[in-house]
This record gives C-alpha cells, sequence and structure tokens, in this order.
C-alpha cells in the first residue's frame, strides 16, 4: 500500500479507522496509517518476532497498535475492519 492510498482511506466512522495490516513483518505501513491519522491499527504476522521493532518504531502511538500472531488463513477476528 502506497502513501497516496494510505492518504486515500476516508475516515469517517469508527470503523473506518481501525485497520488491519497483513503479514506485518518490518513492514512500516503501521507508521504511515497512524501517521494518517488512524486510530487503531492491529498488525497480524505469524511470527512475533517483528513486534517488539514495531512497538519501538512507532514509540508513543504504541498503545494504538494491536498485535496478533496467527497465519491469516485460520485467524478469526473479534471485530470488524475498514481494510
Amino acid at each position: 500500500m502506497t502513501r497516496s492510498m494510505v492518504n486515500g482511506l476516508t475516515v469517517t466512522s469508527r470503523s473506518a479507522r481501525t485497520l488491519v495490516d497483513v503479514g506485518a513483518g518490518s513492514s512500516t505501513l503501521v507508521d504511515e496509517l497512524l501517521a494518517a491519522g488512524r486510530l487503531e491499527v492491529t498488525v497480524l504476522d505469524v511470527s512475533q518476532a517483528a513486534f517488539p521493532m514495531t512497538q519501538r518504531r512507532v514509540g508513543d502511538e504504541a498503545d494504538r497498535v494491536t498485535s496478533e500472531v496467527a497465519d491469516i488463513t485460520g485467524w478469526q477476528p473479534t471485530r470488524t475492519y475498514q481494510v
């Protein structure tokens, strides 16, 4: 997802502000989403290894990031996401 795609997401409701980043790894997409005003982002990956780096990188915004260790093919989300 490019910066222009991130910026193009509308923030008009609670569901539009909660997104999931599948296959997060060491991607900086979560940083872009938070900077663009998304209130809560869930990062999903099959490995726990990348999450500490993400938490350090987003710093004070870390409380807006939920980390989920799971394979997307078997993941059962407990909420609805716009993207």
